[in-house]
């Protein structure tokens, strides 16, 4: 095939270059010398990291569009914050200016959970012992998005082996006490599996009592299967229901670039009135699979049509998200949804 000669390059206001005459002379000087007087295109620069985005290790709704999320910061960076998830301008965060802690030892660390007392205010759990000193909960109330702090309780010990406490859960007591959950993430060598340990807060004293079988606790182990057994966290997070339904969040991840995977399951029913009060789930089934997320906070759905549960993440350095999520679906259902149209049996799906 016979190629095509390239178009004519015309200058501004003038006839083609290739026709007879000069006039297009002034025309082509002109424009060299425009060319010469512009300033040089500037260096490409290098690649920049993403702007970092703040990840959420517990959360607990304030109403029904906002949530009180907690940081697990060690050093630099907010503890507390609030999340609004609908409404004009969401989802919009701001961290709150947390004042004095009520502490010798400062400002938290490691904040993993937080939950909302029955009477009122909020309690908010470490992790557990840092830099020599016992673990700790804050109990503080919130006004015109200020902390302001009315004690700090001590954590279970753990003795000789510190928890990793990543979930707290709080119910009310008829006599006016409020039941604690704490869960123990697990896949350590010390702490092997999940376990769930409770203790009984009076709002009135100021004081927790953990009873010796709550210190004992119950192990959890999640459903699934997983790649690295041994280092699955059994519980990241728990989310207590108005009907007594503990859900629990495990998670596992590759380090801090991921991989990530979380999985939510029932743990147990809660009776806060009974000892003990807790009767964990003898087969729990996964009612929720993430992959490429590891959440970190559960909690109640926000006012969003079809929302039954609210998760965040902490994704590292990939920073982290708040998501609603639909009703859990059972597993056939999940199989059948996976499917193709086409592949679906009558009846199955749209």
């Amino acid at each position: 095939m016979k190629k095509r000669s390239p178009p004519v390059s015309r200058l501004p206001g003038d006839r083609a270059m290739s026709g007879s005459g000069v006039g297009w002379l002034p025309a082509l000087a002109l424009s060299l010398l425009a060319q010469g007087c512009a300033a040089p295109a500037p260096p490409p620069q290098a690649a920049t990291l993403a702007p970092p985005v703040i990840g959420y290790s517990g959360m607990t709704p304030l109403d029904a569009t906002t949530y009180l999320v907690v940081h697990d910061f060690k050093s630099a960076g907010p503890r507390l914050g609030l999340l609004r998830v609908a409404g004009p301008g969401s989802p919009r965060y701001e961290p709150l200016d947390a004042g004095d802690w009520p502490s010798p030892d400062r400002r938290a660390t490691d904040l993993e959970a937080v939950c909302a007392l029955p009477g009122g205010g909020f309690l908010a759990a470490e992790s557990g012992p840092s830099a020599g000193r016992e673990g700790r909960m804050f109990h503080f109330e919130l006004r015109d998005h200020a902390p302001q702090w009315r004690r700090t309780l001590s954590l279970p010990a753990g003795a000789p082996h510190p928890h990793n406490f990543e979930g707290l859960a709080c119910a009310p007591r008829r006599d006016g006490t409020v039941l604690l959950l704490l869960g123990e993430r697990g896949g350590s060598a010390s702490y092997p599996q999940g376990r769930l340990y409770w203790g009984v807060f009076d709002p009135a004293a100021g004081t927790v009592f953990w009873p010796p079988a709550g210190q004992v606790g119950v192990a959890v182990n999640p459903p699934g299967r997983w790649l690295n057994p041994r280092e699955k966290r059994a519980i990241a997070d728990l989310y207590l229901a108005a009907d007594g339904a503990l859900w629990a969040v495990a998670s596992e991840d590759g380090g801090d670039q991921g991989p990530f995977r979380s999985v939510i399951y029932r743990a147990a029913t809660v009776r806060p009135e009974r000892d003990p009060p807790v009767a964990i789930a003898p087969k729990p089934r996964t009612a929720w699979r993430l992959d490429g997320l590891k959440v970190e906070a559960l909690a109640g759905p926000a006012a969003i049509p079809g929302s039954v549960l609210s998760v965040a993440t902490d994704d590292e350095q990939y920073g982290g998200i708040w998501r609603p999520l639909y009703r859990a679906l059972p597993e056939s259902d999940r199989e059948q949804a996976a499917l193709p149209a086409a592949q679906r049996p009558a009846g199955k799906g749209r």
